[in-house]
């Protein structure tokens, strides 16, 4: 896809593997991720955010118990007894959201503006977070589980709105990836420390001070090993393909520099070559080649 200046437009796609959508290889962004990846990436993926919770949300109100559940009673009461599968309802909802900005975004680009997918899936981080800080409840263990559930949550709300702010930048986008996988990771903790190891026939933690002073270590260690993960591998592939983690340039400011007349050096880049991955400019390059305040507009941009 290319705009009107003929500049390579970044991977709509910003569920993609970021290890793949941030690199720009040498043959250029496409060669980060196969015809048939894309595809799966851009409609399969979407369209399951749409589909899986629709039948998660029929499951909650309806299927279970084979009638439809209000969240008020016929006199004008919440209904407790079904509340929590209004509350599971709503956080399913956010996500297909994110499935149908996502599906747009991918059949008709122009009308969806860069960092839309991200947005739309920060609110629905930010619609869990705040269902999940209601939920802080039972024993000391258990609101303290959760507590560290909703920090690893509002990360999420923050990464994905850093990555919506800035779509072009790749730390953004690794910090999104690191950010869910360490909140999915948690949840798999989580349900270890209250229901015990399925697999394992281990048992829950103890209701006790001392193992709920236990959680944060547990949680920085996961954290750890997720950033080690997520970059090591970035960096793992960004060397053994000979591509880039490097932001480049964007449109905006490439069009203001090819309308700078002392821009000349710059030209020799060509706006085509956006996506010639290595040749394309980069803030290094940039920096070098046009005048302080072209650069400084850049960087706000």
């Amino acid at each position: 896809e290319r705009d009107e200046l003929g500049v390579g437009a970044p991977p709509r796609t910003w569920h993609a593997p970021p290890v793949a959508r941030c690199l720009r290889l040498p043959g250029g962004p496409s060669a980060a991720v196969a015809p048939w990846a894309h595809y799966l990436l851009s409609r399969a993926e979407p369209l399951l955010k749409v589909l899986l919770p629709l039948v998660g949300i029929a499951g909650e109100l309806y299927i279970n118990t084979g009638s439809w559940h209000s969240m008020m009673l016929p006199d004008g009461r919440i209904d407790g007894e079904h509340l929590n599968n209004w509350q599971h309802s709503v956080m399913y909802a956010a996500f297909v959201l994110v499935g149908s900005v996502e599906l747009l975004a991918d059949a008709a680009p122009r009308l969806v503006p860069p960092g839309a997918c991200a947005l739309a899936t920060a609110l629905a981080f930010f619609l869990e977070g705040i269902l999940f800080a209601f939920h802080l409840k039972g024993s000391v263990v258990e609101i303290k589980t959760h507590l560290v559930l909703v920090l690893s949550i509002l990360l999420c709300t923050l990464a994905a709105t850093a990555e919506g702010l800035r779509p072009r930048a790749p730390l953004a986008a690794l910090a999104r990836h690191a950010a869910v996988l360490l909140q999915g990771i948690w949840f798999c903790q989580a349900a270890v420390i209250l229901f015990g190891n399925q697999f394992s026939g281990g048992p829950k933690w103890e209701d006790s001070h001392v193992s709920a002073m236990a959680l944060p270590p547990v949680f920085a260690a996961w954290a750890l090993a997720v950033l080690a993960f997520t970059f090591g591998a970035a960096a793992a592939a960004a060397w053994l393909t000979g591509g880039s983690l490097e932001a480049p340039a964007s449109n905006a400011v490439l069009s203001v520099v090819t309308a700078d007349a002392d821009a000349g050096p710059l030209l020799g880049h060509r706006l085509s070559s956006f996506d010639a991955g290595a040749g394309a400019p980069t803030e290094a390059s940039l920096k070098q080649k046009i005048a302080p305040q072209v650069y400084e507009a850049y960087a706000r941009s």
